[in-house]
C-alpha cells in the first residue's frame, strides 16, 4: 500500500518557513560577530604585551641615563667640584628609575599571561612576541563613509536586523492564520489472498480547514509579534548610535 499526504495552501506555513531561513542567518551573524570579538581581544592584548616590551627598553635606557648620571656625579663629588646633594638626587632618581622597570616587566609578564589564556595556552607558557607594529600614516575616513561602513559589515548590526526580518515574517504568518488552509491525502494498494485474487484498493480526499472561535488567540499571537518587532527595532536604534559615536 502507497499513501501521499500533501498541504496544497498554507500561507502561515510559508511564512513561517521564510522566517526558519532568515533566523539561520541570525546564527551565522552572530557566530561571526563572537569571532570577531575573539579576534579583537586577542589582538588588543598582543598590542598591550608590545607596548609593555617598549616601555621596557625605554626604562632600560633610562636607567642606563642615570647610572652615568650617577656616576659623574660621583665622581664630581670625590674630585671636589660636585657637592653630595647632586649624588644624593642621581640616586633617587635612578632608584626610581629602577622601580619604573620592574613595574614595566611585572606588567609585561601578566599581560603574556592574560595573552596566553584568550589563545588557550597554559599560562606559565613562554611567549616571543615576533610581529611588531610598523609604523604607518593612518588614512582618513569621512564620518559619513566610516558609518556606511559599519552600518554595511557590523555584525551586531546585521544580526539584530535579521532578527526583526525574523519577526515581521512571523507576524504575517500569524496574520494568515485566519484563512483557510487545503490538504489531499490518497491511499493506494491492493487486497487479496493470492497473486491471482489481487485488486486495488484506494482512497482519496480532500480537508479544507476553517479557523472559527480563535481570534482571541490571534490577537494575542499578533500583539507579541509586534511587540517583538518593536523591541528589536529600539535595539537597532540604539546600536546605530553607538555606532555612531564609536
Amino acid at each position: 500500500q502507497l499513501s501521499a499526504d500533501q498541504v496544497l495552501f498554507n500561507l502561515t506555513d510559508f511564512y513561517l518557513y521564510q522566517a526558519a531561513k532568515k533566523a539561520s542567518n541570525v546564527v551565522a551573524m552572530n557566530t561571526l560577530n563572537v569571532r570577531g570579538g575573539v579576534v579583537d581581544a586577542v589582538g588588543t592584548e598582543y598590542l598591550a604585551a608590545l607596548a609593555d616590551q617598549a616601555q621596557i627598553a625605554n626604562a632600560q635606557a633610562l636607567l642606563t641615563a642615570d647610572e652615568e648620571v650617577l656616576r659623574q656625579a660621583t665622581l664630581a663629588h670625590d674630585a671636589g667640584v660636585g657637592t653630595n646633594l647632586d649624588v644624593l638626587r642621581a640616586r633617587v632618581q635612578l632608584q626610581s628609575e629602577q622601580q619604573a622597570l620592574v613595574r614595566a616587566q611585572n606588567t609585561f609578564v601578566k599581560d603574556k599571561i592574560a595573552l596566553n589564556r584568550l589563545i588557550g595556552l597554559p599560562a606559565e607558557q613562554e611567549l616571543s612576541l615576533t610581529d611588531a607594529v610598523p609604523y604607518a600614516e593612518l588614512a582618513e575616513m569621512p564620518l559619513a563613509q566610516a558609518r556606511a561602513l559599519a552600518y554595511e559589515r557590523r555584525k551586531d548590526l546585521l544580526a539584530l536586523t535579521a532578527q526583526l526580518e525574523v519577526a515581521q515574517r512571523a507576524q504575517k504568518a500569524v496574520k494568515y492564520e485566519r484563512l483557510p488552509s487545503l490538504s489531499f491525502n490518497s491511499d493506494y494498494g491492493v487486497l487479496g489472498v493470492t497473486h491471482g485474487n489481487y485488486h486495488g484498493v484506494f482512497t482519496a480526499q480532500g480537508t479544507l480547514k476553517i479557523p472559527i472561535f480563535e481570534e482571541g488567540r490571534f490577537r494575542g499571537e499578533s500583539q507579541v509579534a509586534a511587540a517583538q518587532q518593536i523591541s528589536l527595532q529600539r535595539q537597532i536604534d540604539s546600536l546605530k548610535i553607538t555606532i555612531d559615536a564609536q
